[in-house]
């Protein structure tokens, strides 16, 4: 697999023709929380800076048992552009699949591939300077699209320890994080210093690497307490 993603990156360079400060946050759902809470509260601030081209791409946004748009009121109250990735690609023998992916071969799963392409359309369409992944799932799938997009800055946050001490790890996840590790456009975040070194050991890299940017607590939600 190595090999496999490897290929897809061969020719992965940044974009001149991008457009400047568009950011595109990427995140698996909005469902309750913490890690969903934190990229909302991201965009918030973004918008609260001045930054007004922002925009969230999701797996899932439907409501539902899962909730999946939990934390969807705020940024539509915010005017923030927030909506599910477009599915243009069914499968590796759709005729929009990207080149780069068709590399890959079979070396890994079909649906990931295809989670991957749908990215990709998306990033080269909408040319974002920056794309940020939240969660070993989009670090992994935005993390890919946006490098093989051309996208000049990719910004992959974790937040906890490294995946392969959790049930939600896949043997994938080791070949993708450590080529994307190889590209200097590729920053990486953690919550925290533990999680930081955690993955920084993992993946083979210097713990300077990944920075820590501790969650942030939005006060306007904390009601103060009485005399």
């Amino acid at each position: 697999t190595d090999t496999a993603v490897g290929a897809m990156l061969a020719e992965a360079r940044p974009r001149s023709d991008f457009v400047p400060g568009r950011i595109i946050l990427v995140c698996g759902n909005l469902a309750p929380g913490g890690a969903e809470r934190q990229v909302v509260n991201t965009l918030l601030g973004l918008a609260g800076a001045g930054l007004r081209d922002i925009a969230l791409l999701a797996h899932a946004l439907n409501p539902g048992p899962a909730r999946h748009d939990f934390h969807l009121r705020r940024l539509v109250e915010a005017g923030i552009p927030a909506r599910e990735i477009e599915r243009r690609v069914g499968g590796l023998d759709d005729p929009d699949l990207p080149a780069e992916l068709r590399r890959a071969g079979r070396a890994l799963p079909e649906a990931l591939l295809i989670d991957i392409a749908n990215l990709v359309i998306e990033f080269r369409r909408a040319r974002p300077e920056i794309v940020h992944a939240w969660l070993d799932w989009d670090c992994v799938r935005a993390g890919l699209a946006a490098a093989i997009a051309g996208v000049p800055r990719i910004v992959l946050s974790g937040r906890n320890l490294a995946p392969y001490r959790f049930a939600l790890y896949k043997p994938y996840m080791d070949p993708a994080y450590r080529g994307l590790a190889r590209l200097a456009n590729v920053h990486f975040l953690n919550n925290s210093r533990a999680g930081a070194e955690d993955y920084a050991d993992w993946i083979g890299i210097a713990r300077e690497r990944i920075r820590v940017v501790h969650n942030g607590i939005d006060a306007a939600d904390c009601a103060p307490l009485s005399e």
